[in-house]
Order: structure tokens, then sequence, then C-alpha cells
């Protein structure tokens, strides 16, 4: 089973059975593409919304994000609410 849309197409391939049927599931791993882009992307002293930040990382925990920044020298603004 498969779900497309433009040109990306998600297959789900793995097959649970179950007494009702089936249920068609798919694994899905995070790429490391993300973190490499934001090491490009990251100048001393950049500021950033908590929430630019929060996107940027990959939607990590409230604390990781804050951290991630701080050793990559970004002074959040904002909170994580919006």
């Amino acid at each position: 089973m498969s779900l497309s849309k433009n040109d990306k197409k998600l297959t789900f391939y793995i097959e649970i059975h179950t007494t009702k049927g089936i249920l068609f599931a798919v694994k899905i791993n995070k790429r490391l593409e993300v973190a490499a882009l934001v090491k490009e992307e990251a100048k001393p002293s950049k500021k950033l919304t908590a929430v630019e930040a929060h996107r940027k990382l990959g939607h990590l925990s409230i604390q990781s994000t804050k951290d991630t920044a701080k050793t990559l020298g970004w002074h959040l603004q904002g909170d994580f609410d919006k």
C-alpha cells in the first residue's frame, strides 16, 4: 500500500496481521542530512526564534534544542509555544 503526493511516495511495506485484518505500517528513520544542513548554516551569534531553531534541528526536545543552539552559538529569542 502506498500514498503519493507530487513526486513523493510513501510505501507501507510492513504487514501486521490481526484477527480483524491487516495493519500496514512503515518504518521512518531520521535523515542525517538535517544535522549536516544545520552545521553549514550555523554562524556565530546567529539570532533565531526558539521555534525556528526547533524546526531547523529536526524537532528535538526543548532541552536538546536549547543545548544544541548554545553549542552552535545561536541566541534563541522567544519561547517554544508558537
